[in-house]
């Protein structure tokens, strides 16, 4: 998941993302202020949604069923460069609180977004 899916300020020649719709859209991320918790808690409520159906199949093994229902990492990537979401440090913070782990894939072009996270930790 990503809090920033339509902006990135680069367009790299090897990026397997379709560059051509961020032109201009880094902008947005001035105005994009989608709330952190609920950012969480909708990620996590499309991952319960993922999973409807499987839970009546008798097939699969339904303690790993159970177990792929609760959410313990964060991959915050996919579309869009996430240092440009400003609330950043406030969602990392949020799924420290759910005890939820998380990486954060960057191009590393916004260092001010690199020390916030590590002062506001």
């Amino acid at each position: 998941m990503t809090p920033s899916a339509v902006a990135c300020d680069q367009k790299c020649v090897y990026c397997w993302r379709a560059n051509e719709m961020f032109s201009g859209q880094q902008d947005l991320m001035e105005y994009a202020n989608d709330n952190p918790t609920e950012i969480v808690q909708e990620s996590i409520e499309a991952h319960l949604r993922k999973l409807t159906g499987f839970g009546g199949n008798p097939n699969i093994d339904q303690k790993k069923y159970e177990e792929s229902r609760t959410v313990r990492h964060f991959a915050i990537s996919l579309t869009g460069e996430p240092t440009l979401y400003k609330r950043l440090p406030e969602m990392l913070r949020e799924l420290r609180e759910r005890k939820i782990s998380s990486f954060l894939v960057t191009n590393g072009l916004h260092p001010e977004m690199i020390e916030r996270l590590r002062d506001e930790d």
